[in-house]
């Protein structure tokens, strides 16, 4: 079985509660329904960057990669291997747009891929513009690099993962709006 590389705090977020349920703990200590576990996928024909989130809490960690194989399915069909040792309830996947919404062959190979997972998983799959993702990805990385003064050295699937991270953090963000800052003490 093939194993996402990495790890993440999000990987003991979505494990099942002792009663067979996945919750978090609350403030006050008591468990509360998760309502949704979700995978955020940079799909690319070698490396699969993966991410996790889960409702209520909506923060996405970057969680490894998996090796790509060229094959939408026997891709599909790794990435829910891993998805199903993390009780993954939806997937979010990166549609790669040009910059003028045009279409490129790998926006083509995630469609396909998208679909094949929908198969495989029984579960919904959502495509969302990822354009520069990678860009933002990148910019985390040389940050890093700059503050542990390795220069150069690009560990594999570190940037697939935090694409991934930001391509589920952004569908978070689009489907719920943080909430809006009250005007002020004493505004009504």
């Amino acid at each position: 079985m093939e194993q996402a590389r990495g790890g993440s705090p999000a990987d003991e977020l979505c494990l099942p509660h002792r009663d067979g349920h996945r919750k978090y703990t609350q403030l006050d200590g008591t468990a509360a329904d998760i309502m949704g576990c979700y995978a955020g996928i940079d799909y690319g024909s070698r490396r699969i960057g993966l991410a996790t989130a889960e409702d209520p809490v909506r923060i996405a960690f970057p969680a490894g990669m998996i090796a790509g194989v060229n094959d939408p399915g026997r891709d599909a069909r790794a990435v829910l291997r891993w998805a199903n040792e993390r009780g993954i309830s939806e997937f979010v996947i990166g549609l790669p747009l040009n910059m003028d919404d045009s279409r490129g062959p790998q926006a083509d190979r995630c469609e396909k891929f998208a679909a094949a997972l929908h198969r495989v998983s029984g579960k919904p799959v959502h495509l969302h513009d990822e354009r520069l993702t990678s860009f933002a990805a990148d910019q985390v990385l040389s940050a890093a690099r700059r503050r542990n003064r390795t220069a150069g050295e690009k560990r594999s699937g570190q940037r697939d993962a935090l694409a991934a991270q930001v391509i589920l953090r952004e569908w978070l963000e689009s489907r719920h709006p943080p909430p809006e800052k009250p005007d002020g003490p004493g505004k009504d």
